[in-house]
């Protein structure tokens, strides 16, 4: 067994167990890249956070109840306490004008701490976005990963050390998430008006190679919808600046 891939493997068991802010990589190869930059100043905003209560805490999930092995099964998913913030909608809404900031959708990209339900159409034209052209809003109801890693799994690899470690890695295990935005809006700050509305979301249920973590999966799907919404903003450019 490879040196390199007993230390890979040894990593992602211990990222496992770490929180973390919500982040992920702007690798060119990852994102969505504009073909050209939108003449607007956009600033992201703190999307408002709607998600089911069992994705916010393991008690919830708990009260709600689920099935095969208890605790393996519930322990598998993500919550909130899995990050370094406990309100995740925040650093979300920083990495997401992160994201689309380096996908060079537009002339620039800023994040503003206001939340999204608190921006009206008179508080786009007179709030807290003057240096902005436009505002952008909306609504988080999914932001989750999974992935099924038994105790049985462990106890049955840990005691082998690394090579132990390696095997983990080498079956397929279930994953499964979603994170979804909804009543997303590119507010208008010269009038108010919106310049753009949808949704997007993204989702995944699969066995895979034991080579994430339910953190790195939910993470992995927020940049896919992401990925989508600049896309999208990019099909309906010509509208945006008329």
């Amino acid at each position: 067994m490879p040196k390199s891939a007993v230390l890979v493997a040894l990593a992602l068991f211990i990222t496992v167990g770490c929180a973390s802010r919500p982040r992920y990589d702007l690798k060119p190869q990852n994102i969505h890249l504009a073909k050209q930059r939108i003449p607007l100043n956009v600033a992201v905003t703190t999307f408002t956070d709607a998600r089911p209560a069992e994705e916010r805490t393991l008690e919830a999930r708990k009260a709600k109840g689920g099935t095969g092995n208890e605790e393996d099964y519930l322990g598998s998913f993500t919550y909130d306490a899995d990050f370094v913030d406990s309100e995740i909608a925040g650093p979300l809404g920083d990495m997401t004008a992160q994201h689309i900031d380096e996908a060079g959708l537009f002339s620039s990209t800023g994040y503003v701490s206001v939340p999204s339900e608190q921006v009206t159409a008179e508080r786009a034209k007179n709030g807290d976005f003057k240096e902005y052209d436009a505002v952008l809003v909306g609504k988080m109801t999914h932001m989750f990963g999974y992935m099924y890693k038994s105790a049985l799994r462990q106890a049955l690899f840990l005691p082998m050390g690394g090579t132990g470690l390696a095997l983990n890695t080498a079956i397929p295990a279930p994953i499964k998430g979603e994170t979804e935005l909804v009543e997303v809006k590119l507010l208008s700050t010269k009038d108010g008006h919106v310049l753009w509305q949808g949704e997007v979301r993204a989702e995944v249920s699969e066995d895979k190679m034991f080579n994430n973590t339910k953190k790195m999966t939910a993470m992995a799907l927020w940049r896919k919808m992401i990925n989508t919404l600049c896309q999208k903003l990019e099909e309906a450019s010509p509208a945006l600046t008329k």
